[in-house]
């Protein structure tokens, strides 16, 4: 009974470990003086289309804004076919190539155990103006429960304090989910980068139905004189 007892804070501990250092995907890389040098795995915004990694990455697709990605495409390489959107920026979605790990509940691309839909803004001239990652909506049930908690974790991993936050009050429809409504937006700036934050949670009535938005979106923009 006694290493019963012992077991369980070290299984804690352990799942603390891993959720860590899963959040460490989101995790700008910091050199000398604190200039931020990457923002996820091994992109950065600004960099351009040539020095984007030729593995590790599967399932290239056209974004649509956290919507499915589609129709499919080869590589990076070919961003201008996906059209552009109103500020000039070619959306491409893609995988992790985690084809290696096991995922005990979840196929597909997660950062800090949240199920997420990832892609990159390109530009006309190659550059990488934005990344954007929405929690994926076509998650299963759990999944998508959990989905607001997402947001603490991306506050936390870049520092809660900074962060310029409006909270919108409830459009007619729009109410609570037991006591609980989020209609947030942040934003906070970084060395060349801006990074904003939009979290959902909230039911909406339409017709004799009941819908609960349940959505974080962040996307990390370049921005030189951040």
């Amino acid at each position: 009974m006694k290493s019963g007892v012992n077991a369980r804070p070290a299984a804690r501990a352990l799942g603390g470990l891993i959720a860590l250092l899963a959040l460490t995907a989101i995790a700008p890389a910091k050199a000398a003086g604190g200039k931020v040098e990457g923002d996820v795995r091994d992109f950065r915004v600004g960099m351009n289309v040539s020095e984007l990694p030729a593995k590790g990455y599967v399932d290239f697709a056209c974004g649509h804004n956290g919507g499915k990605p589609e129709p499919a495409v080869e590589s990076w390489l070919d961003y201008a076919r996906c059209p552009a959107d109103a500020e000039g920026l070619h959306e491409v979605a893609f995988k992790y190539d985690d084809s290696e790990v096991l995922h005990e509940r979840y196929e597909g691309t997660a950062i800090a155990s949240h199920p997420v839909l990832i892609s990159l803004l390109i530009n006309d001239q190659a550059v990488v103006e934005g990344i954007r990652i929405v929690t994926d909506p076509f998650a299963r049930a759990y999944d998508k429960r959990r989905a607001r908690t997402f947001q603490k974790k991306v506050k936390i991993r870049y520092g809660e304090d900074g962060w310029d936050c409006i909270n919108d009050q409830p459009d007619q429809g729009e109410g609570a989910v037991a006591t609980v409504f989020i209609k947030e937006r942040c934003t906070k700036s970084l060395p060349g980068r801006v990074l904003s934050l939009y979290t959902r949670f909230y039911r909406v009535v339409a017709g004799t139905g009941t819908e609960v938005v349940n959505e974080v979106r962040l996307e990390i923009r370049y921005s030189p004189e951040a």
